[in-house]
């Protein structure tokens, strides 16, 4: 399929019917351009470090749709296609019930092994506290989202200014929870929080979650 010459042609009637303001989302309707990536439009939640970016990409020329969330950022197979009509009737449906999901966890919309965990009806505050160790808690299982390859982001404690964070997830294809460092901006697996349970993940947090903040401050 030959590549769009100019991905950011035809928009201006869609993006005229776009609320300016959506569910703390904000439209930001400059393009832009990185690398390959051609950016057509986004919205953005500065405040809870969330946005949606509906981008044309060069290299499989195809429209997607990159979904930010802290320090993750994925393509959400959901929203690609390489016709931009089509894709455009996708973000109709689509688009606005992606950003209500991402502002708070949605139960009812997520997968039924996942809401069988019940991490919507946990009493976490008391051990996930919103600062530690300079990290800041940027998810919590009230807001989790739904990423990629099955797994549910449901922790996250990040240091933007280090491209640093500590996060944790349930996949649905293992049903267990587990987590995963970003360190500088690389990603590094660890198994200190690996858990097959909510009650085992709780115990591993109020064991480990101190530490393992204060030894990842001590690496960056």
């Amino acid at each position: 399929m030959a590549e769009v010459k100019d991905p950011t042609e035809g928009w201006q009637p869609y993006l005229q019917s776009l609320p300016t303001v959506y569910a703390g989302f904000s439209l930001d309707g400059e393009p832009g351009e990185s690398g390959l990536i051609q950016r057509i439009f986004s919205y953005r939640n500065v405040e809870s470090h969330r946005s949606v970016s509906i981008v044309y990409d060069r290299s499989t020329v195809e429209f997607m749709l990159r979904v930010r969330v802290g320090l993750v950022e994925f393509c959400d197979v959901r929203f690609i296609h390489p016709e931009r009509d089509r894709f455009e009737a996708i973000l109709q449906t689509s688009l606005f019930p992606l950003l209500d999901s991402l502002q708070c966890c949605i139960p009812e919309r997520m997968e039924t092994l996942f809401r069988n965990k019940k991490l919507h009806e946990w009493d976490y505050e008391s051990i996930l506290p919103m600062q530690l160790h300079g990290f800041s808690r940027v998810v919590c299982p009230a807001n989790c989202v739904q990423v990629t390859n099955g797994s549910y982001l449901i922790i996250d404690y990040s240091d933007y200014a280090r491209e640093s964070s500590l996060r944790f997830f349930f996949n649905v294809f293992r049903d267990d929870f587990f987590a995963e460092l970003l360190v500088r901006g690389v990603p590094e697996a660890t198994k200190q929080f690996d858990a097959p349970n909510l009650k085992e993940l709780e115990s591993c947090l109020r064991g480990s979650l101190d530490s393992g903040l204060r030894d990842l401050r001590a690496r960056i």
